[in-house]
């Protein structure tokens, strides 16, 4: 129950990023930036007081670090994939980790999944697709480097909760959360200077949202996606962040006054059914 809380948690905080990007005021990498930074700090307070301590070994500290190295390339490729092709193709692209989590998960975990929850994954899947190209326009050109820069973030966040789903069986959640996010800094910093990229002048409203950024989306998304790991198989947590993009055009209709249309709204729901038959397939292990 305690897992199944936690997924509903993630569920309704991972679509708060794109908003609070867009509040923020700054670049998407930035803002990526700082979410761990502020995360971090945070999960770090949380272990000393309440954690077990660093028992950690070179294998864990090798996992952790391959993990938060797929974070930040899975930030930084995706968001760089913005600007070269539609938005719409970029988020069917990275939006296709579930599938990739299924091999990958099946070649290296051993896991298996039952047709209830495959089928789950593939409507939830075409949910996404057709809410990516109602809600967004494909009117440009693009290149062949953008989607291989999309499909590179999509593999990446694959790999990056793979590790997590086979570390969760050893290290806790908390530990689990710093040292991946402590290895995400260093590639993003390391973006971040050698394009010269603006990370510390910003007015005191983006600060607050960078904050926002790591506690809603961040700790009470993706740090209880890392919790559920333990409980739930990689399709059903990866397919819970399809809820991502049903969420943001609900909060941008809220918030920005976004309007979309009855089929958005019948992708919408197709996404949240793909969803749901996944979890419920969960009850058959």
């Amino acid at each position: 129950m305690k897992s199944l809380i936690a997924l509903i948690i993630a569920a309704l905080s991972v679509p708060w990023a794109s908003i609070l990007v867009v509040f923020s005021g700054a670049p998407g990498v930035v803002c990526a930036f700082w979410r761990l930074i502020f995360s971090l700090l945070i999960t770090l307070i949380l272990l000393l007081l309440f954690g077990d301590g660093f028992k950690v070994n070179f294998k864990i500290l090798l996992l952790t670090f391959i993990s938060g190295f797929c974070l930040s390339i899975h930030f930084a490729f995706w968001m760089e994939s913005l600007h070269m092709i539609p938005i719409a193709i970029s988020t069917t692209i990275v939006d296709s980790y579930p599938l990739f989590s299924v091999i990958l998960g099946w070649l290296f975990l051993g896991e298996r999944f039952v047709p209830i929850q495959l089928f789950g994954g593939f409507i939830g899947f075409l949910g996404v697709v057709g809410l990516s190209f109602s809600t967004f326009k494909v009117e440009e050109s693009f290149s062949s480097l953008g989607v291989l820069y999309a499909l590179i973030g999509a593999v990446s966040i694959s790999l990056y909760f793979i590790i997590g789903r086979f570390l969760r069986r050893f290290i806790n959640t908390l530990l689990y959360t710093v040292l991946v996010y402590s290895w995400a800094c260093i590639p993003l910093f390391a973006y971040l200077m050698f394009f010269n990229i603006n990370f510390l002048y910003y007015n005191v409203n983006s600060w607050i949202f960078f904050i926002a950024l790591a506690v809603v989306p961040m700790l009470l998304g993706h740090s209880m996606l890392n919790y559920a790991l333990k409980f739930f198989s990689l399709l059903a947590v990866t397919m819970v962040t399809l809820a991502e993009p049903v969420g943001s055009a609900i909060l941008a209709y809220i918030l920005l006054h976004q309007r979309f249309g009855i089929a958005t709204s019948l992708y919408m729901a197709l996404t949240l059914t793909g969803i749901l038959l996944t979890l419920i397939g969960e009850r058959d292990w």
